[in-house]
């Protein structure tokens, strides 16, 4: 224990290591400990505390738990209040309410989901809460409207083995309302930013739906920035069959490998990694705000933008400090993401694969080509497949046994895709002819994805259901990962990062 008090930088890991772990406990038991009874022990610690100061062991034990029960408390905190103006104390009730789009409306096939942040409940006055109100697909309605609806307020249930409720949790909504229609009352009531952002992201999907036919249009649509309204079911079944659904989802996963492999490209076209830096980390930024700039998009750039800082620096060992610590902070703005929040948590381990796991499995592909950086995609595509592999077996119950082979023929072609395309369709806003001529390079590019996943789709045993995948697997190969990572390169914190 010396070393670590003596030492500032494990000192601070096991800090916000307590941190998290006090959040990751009361994320699974729910024990809603009254907080002054967390108050009344922090401050019997904080005596016991200053009786010990002199002794390090002592304090950085007492600190170390401050943490822990701060995390808890953190947690503690984000749970739903059911007070009598709080929308979710009306479980099982037939209400009249008006509430705020506060997100970009879900289109769906036969319906739409809204955000709703209540504002008012009719015969109680002002209330508030958030509810997820489905709906058909007339009348429409945009984000910032003030709607009217009326429905009975039902409380989220767990759907088989998915945990709707605390899917929902994470994003504060902890009601649902079935309504068949509503009534504007008022509009503009949002975010000027994110209405602008929203009415540029229609006008693009717009002129990208002129230049290109379906199902590309909207297969580019969910590239650029998530949209997945307008894919037929068999496109999005032929993505899950593969396990290659992440790549028109708006996570960190995504962001973290597309961004890696755009360094790379950029690199192997003779730019250098530090001029090449702020103009990926400029593109990662711009593409956060395009996508609406919610708190997933967000946390998903910055992991994008963690694994280009450890790859400019060169060094991997200084990056876990900064990853941990961002981390933490997320996890201290929106506690529910860290243990219900399966983007973040498959983000947070594509940065590690990309970081720590890369470098020791590169030597494996060295015959591999590395012209425009063949052989460097294919090592991150990889590392971030096999550090996320448990996650996914774990989460959602199913292996893609082709999953591996088609991300690395899928994923390397995206970054140029997303560049072709969003030109085409920028050019396109001079010109729809303009646009039409130079479609047809990302529009192969296109189809030859679409194809992959449809071919490997095909294939019989290209998917297998695992549904009781027990969590003393899940702990084992994790286990076995890490001491891969750890103990497989001794140098490997004085290896400088080569992706």
């Amino acid at each position: 224990m010396e070393g670590i008090v003596n030492s500032k930088s494990k000192t601070f890991l096991i800090f916000c290591s307590a941190f998290i772990a006090g959040i990751a406990i009361e994320s699974f038991f729910k024990l809603r400990i009254e907080c002054w009874i967390l108050g009344s022990a922090a401050l019997s610690g904080f005596f016991i505390a200053i009786i010990f100061w002199k002794n390090k062991n002592a304090r950085l034990v007492f600190f170390m738990l401050a943490f822990f029960v701060l995390g808890f408390w953190r947690f503690e905190a984000s749970l739903p209040r059911f007070d009598e103006n709080n929308i979710h104390s009306f479980y099982d009730k037939n209400v009249v309410m008006r509430g705020v789009v506060i997100t970009e409306p879900d289109k769906r096939e036969d319906k739409i989901k809204y955000t709703l942040e209540v504002k008012e409940v009719e015969d109680v006055g002002e209330a508030s809460g958030r509810v997820l109100v489905s709906m058909g697909l007339f009348p429409e309605f945009e984000y910032g409207d003030l709607i009217q609806v009326k429905c009975k307020i039902r409380k989220p249930e767990p759907i088989s083995d998915f945990r709707y409720d605390n899917y929902l949790g994470k994003d504060k909504i902890f009601s649902l309302c079935y309504p068949r229609g509503g009534t504007l009352v008022e509009g503009g009531r949002g975010n000027k930013f994110l209405g602008a952002i929203f009415f540029v992201k229609n006008k693009f999907q717009e002129k990208t739906n002129q230049i290109f036919p379906e199902p590309q249009a909207s297969f580019l649509a969910g590239l650029l920035y998530g949209a997945r309204s307008g894919l037929p079911g068999e496109v999005l079944d032929n993505f899950s069959a593969t396990g290659v659904t992440h790549i028109i989802a708006i996570s960190g996963y995504n962001i973290t490998i597309v961004s890696a492999i755009f360094l790379i490209i950029a690199y192997n076209l003779g730019i250098s990694r530090k001029r090449a830096f702020p103009w990926v980390v400029a593109a990662i930024i711009i593409f956060v705000i395009f996508a609406g700039a919610s708190a997933s998009v967000v946390r998903a750039g910055i992991m994008g933008i963690l694994v280009l800082l450890a790859k400019q620096t060169g060094r991997s060992s200084k990056i876990f400090n900064v990853l941990l610590f961002t981390c933490a902070l997320m996890c201290m703005a929106n506690p529910w993401v860290l243990i219900f929040d399966a983007g973040f948590q498959l983000s947070f381990l594509a940065t590690i694969g990309l970081v720590w796991l890369a470098p020791l499995i590169g030597p494996w592909f060295k015959r591999v080509p590395t012209v425009l950086g063949i052989q460097e995609s294919l090592v991150a595509t990889l590392s971030a497949t096999i550090i996320t592999l448990p996650l996914i077996i774990f989460q959602f119950g199913r292996f893609s046994l082709v999953a591996p082979l088609a991300n690395i023929l899928i994923l390397p072609a995206i970054p140029i895709t997303m560049f072709l395309g969003f030109s085409v369709v920028g050019l396109g806003f001079i010109s729809v002819w303009l646009g039409n001529i130079f479609s047809w390079l990302p529009w192969a590019i296109l189809t030859y994805m679409l194809k992959v996943a449809e071919i490997f789709a095909k294939i019989e045993f290209a998917q297998i259901d695992i549904p009781n995948f027990n969590i003393i697997f899940f702990i084992g190969m994790y286990g076995w990962l890490l001491f891969y990572i750890i103990f497989g390169n001794k140098k490997l914190k004085q290896m400088p990062i080569r992706l």
